[in-house]
């Protein structure tokens, strides 16, 4: 996904949670606090969860994903942080992206990539799935695009996939480079 595409889902989901049709008329704010690596709380004692809830789904394509893998595995986390039950067929579309060492872009893309693994990992971590992959086979694709990394981005999202398979790596040494 593209960071145009990414940007847009981010201010989309940002809009979805502020607007005035799903917030009540007091002011609200949004927390979202870590609870460790990879994963966040949300906070909100006046959202209007059942509006967002809703028009995030409305939103939903017929393949039960919300455009590629990234954004699917995105809005599952936001369900599931508003206490929402996931759809079956969004996890089916999250494991058609599954590609035996990490996930692509959607289900008829060949290649795994690394931005889609991370956020198909933390989404299927989140709803107690990770046992839904061979976690061997992912950490040692992750592991490999560490080690061949050439960008911040790279080594980011390689780490980060890593510590939701309770793996940690150390990357000094790598950033001098």
């Amino acid at each position: 996904m593209g960071p145009i595409r990414r940007a847009t889902l981010i201010i989309s989901l940002l809009a979805l949670l502020y607007s005035p049709f799903i917030c009540l008329a007091k002011p609200t704010h949004l927390y979202a606090y870590s609870r460790g690596y990879g994963s966040l709380t949300l906070s909100e004692p006046f959202l209007n969860r059942t509006s967002a809830i809703g028009m995030l789904l409305k939103a939903r394509r017929l393949d039960g994903g919300w455009g590629e893998c990234v954004s699917t595995a995105q809005a599952v986390l936001v369900l599931n942080w508003l206490g929402a039950r996931v759809p079956e067929d969004s996890v089916e579309y999250l494991l058609a992206c599954y590609r035996g060492e990490g996930f692509a872009i959607n289900p008829i893309s060949g290649e795994a990539g690394l931005e889609e693994t991370f956020y198909a990992l933390w989404a299927l971590r989140e709803l107690g799935l990770l046992g839904e992959v061979n976690a061997g086979k992912v950490e040692a694709y992750l592991e490999g695009r560490l080690r061949n990394s050439s960008r911040l981005s790279e080594l980011y999202y390689s780490c980060m996939g890593l510590s939701l398979l309770g793996r940690y790596c150390n990357v000094s040494n790598r950033l001098g480079e």
